[in-house]
């Protein structure tokens, strides 16, 4: 998962199930609970989203969309599209290092709630700059699912 991190360039593409995505900025991450072990976030275009957590060998990619109905403190479960989602995390996300991109368009630092289904992910994110929401709606990715041009 490293090298397909350090792969996505400024203007790459990323073919994901087989549609492509034009890659707009690159960001990595760390939590308040957990400082050590980073995560990348790519912004693609069109509102999606992929994480990439080459510490847990864990991906997902998924799309900005409507905030959910609740408020933080969130909820222990949440109900989409008749799934009961359970929340696996609640943390706060800080900037490491801002890789490529517009300052202004990617999130900063948020508190979030992380929250799965299966192989689908929710999470509920409140932007500490703009107070706004940013809850994404995801799944769970393999590499094999992902190409970077």
């Amino acid at each position: 998962m490293f090298k397909l991190i350090e792969k996505i360039k400024e203007n790459s593409q990323i073919v994901i199930h087989g549609k492509n995505y034009g890659v707009l900025a690159k960001v990595f991450y760390v939590t308040e609970s957990e400082t050590e072990k980073w995560y990348a976030k790519i912004q693609l275009e069109n509102h999606y989203v992929l994480v990439i957590s080459p510490y847990d060998d864990y991906m997902y990619f998924g799309y900005v969309g409507e905030a959910m109905d609740c408020d933080f403190p969130t909820p222990d479960t949440i109900d989409f599209e008749g799934s009961t989602y359970k929340k696996e995390a609640d943390d706060y996300q800080i900037v490491k290092e801002f890789v490529f991109g517009d300052y202004l368009a990617m999130e900063g630092e948020v508190n979030f709630s992380d929250y799965s289904f299966d192989d689908k992910i929710i999470s509920l994110g409140l932007i500490t700059r703009t107070g706004k929401r940013a809850d994404v709606y995801a799944e769970v990715v393999e590499i094999t699912d992902i190409e970077v041009k």
